[in-house]
């Protein structure tokens, strides 16, 4: 199948099916990036694509706008912090996943080791702003994340290369960013530089 009608037809799908925004990138792009470290709930440095699939050519970045606070709902479970929300999107993940399962392709959804937020990037989805969040020029940082590897040979959009914030600093006025050095660097408890 053309790589362009496959990449239309995945990303109509998807859109159909739960996801506000989508894009793509090669899995190129993210290998280029050398070592960095991933906070949040991973806490380890990052991995290539090649560590989870040897012969990854794309990855799927889906966005799904957070518009209701309940997005943010954390449960306690098993002494980790899970997120009801991502389920769903995990579920609606899965629906675009089996439609390239069908075609013959292999998928892994949210391969955790890879930045979403850089691959958010990547993809055209955002800048990556000074609060360290995807800023959609839409939704703002009101977005959460899901990705797909896959062998498939996508077209990758864009890079997103607008600066969102210009010379806003809100966040950092507010103190949201705790541990935040200068603007855009975020240091983890570990004072181990973070992805932007």
């Amino acid at each position: 199948m053309d790589p362009s009608i496959l990449t239309q037809e995945i990303k109509d799908y998807a859109l159909t099916h739960g996801a506000e925004l989508v894009g793509v990138l090669s899995a190129e792009s993210i290998d280029s990036f050398p070592e960095y470290w991933i906070g949040w709930q991973v806490k380890q440095a990052s991995k290539k694509t090649t560590d989870y699939m040897e012969d990854a050519k794309s990855i799927i970045v889906l966005g799904y706008h957070a518009f209701d606070e309940i997005h943010e709902a954390q449960i306690a479970h098993n002494g980790k912090i899970e997120y009801p929300v991502y389920e769903r999107m995990r579920l609606y993940a899965r629906r675009v996943m089996r439609q390239l399962e069908e075609k013959g392709f292999k998928c892994i959804v949210y391969p955790v080791n890879l930045s979403q937020k850089k691959m958010a990037q990547l993809a055209g989805l955002g800048a990556i702003g000074k609060n360290s969040l995807v800023i959609n020029p839409e939704y703002g940082p009101w977005i959460r994340l899901q990705s797909i590897l896959t062998d498939a040979p996508l077209v990758p959009d864009e890079p997103y290369t607008q600066d969102q914030c210009k010379d806003c600093t809100r966040c950092i006025d507010a103190r949201a960013l705790t541990l935040c050095d200068r603007p855009g660097k975020v240091l983890d408890r570990h004072n181990r530089e973070g992805t932007r």
